[in-house]
């Protein structure tokens, strides 16, 4: 352990040469978390994924970011394509958490696999009006170190929240809201360029899953049917 250079995923195998010393998902990563009495910065990804690898090559390269993570963390990366239900499941934390869900996907955890904290792609700095690493990592220190009990009924409250989500099934949600969701969707769809909005896009795998959950021929304001959103999200995967 870490040896991601012997990883059947490009995209650990990728990281091997990192100057943060990835651990892959396992019991090994989170005993020394415990040991160390440490957070869990889980980095989930893909080797097709563009802003993974400008993630790594800017953020995680960056020396004093990696200094930071290396001695306040235990710092785990997952091949998102490996580890599908890993990886719902924590795109469904961080949603909730900070309404982001895509990759690269952000997360802080506990050492019993709980997540407090968690965004997707976060620059070095501050840049038009994201917060960069290096204050999120110190702000997620301070909860830490500081407020030990503020992340616990953070996590509590997350793991409880999941499971009653994972419980439901999107085919009982109210007609009326889930149509006004998916309208709302497709309104902001960019039919042009794809992805949401008109800045910098992310992929939105819970948009997609919903997406794909369920088609309309309505017309939405941005002058394209929800089915036509969803195979041209397809054509462009």
């Amino acid at each position: 352990m870490p040896g991601l250079e012997k990883s059947s995923s490009a995209f650990l195998r990728q990281a091997a040469n990192s100057p943060i010393d990835w651990w892959p998902w396992s019991e090994e990563a989170f005993d020394k978390a415990r040991r160390e009495d440490k957070p869990v910065l889980v980095d989930v990804g893909a080797s097709w994924c563009h802003w993974c690898h400008v993630m790594d090559e800017t953020t995680y390269s960056d020396p004093e970011i990696a200094e930071v993570v290396n001695k306040e963390f235990v710092a785990i990366k997952v091949d998102r394509d490996e580890m599908p239900d890993l990886d719902r499941e924590l795109q469904m934390a961080v949603q909730a958490i900070s309404n982001e869900s895509g990759w690269p996907l952000t997360v802080f955890m506990t050492p019993e696999r709980k997540v407090f904290f968690g965004g997707t792609y976060f620059p070095p700095k501050d840049v038009m009006g994201r917060p960069g690493m290096k204050k999120v990592l110190f702000y997620v220190l301070k909860l830490w170190k500081e407020q030990r009990d503020r992340v616990n009924e953070i996590s509590e409250g997350l793991k409880r929240a999941i499971e009653e989500w994972k419980s439901q099934s999107i085919g009982l949600a109210d007609y009326d809201s889930l149509e006004a969701l998916m309208n709302q969707v497709a309104s902001s769809y960019d039919l042009e360029y794809g992805g949401l909005g008109n800045s910098t896009k992310f992929p939105h795998p819970t948009v997609d899953e919903a997406l794909h959950e369920r088609t309309s021929p309505r017309t939405t304001t941005s002058g394209g049917t929800i089915a036509e959103i969803v195979q041209h999200e397809c054509s462009h995967t």
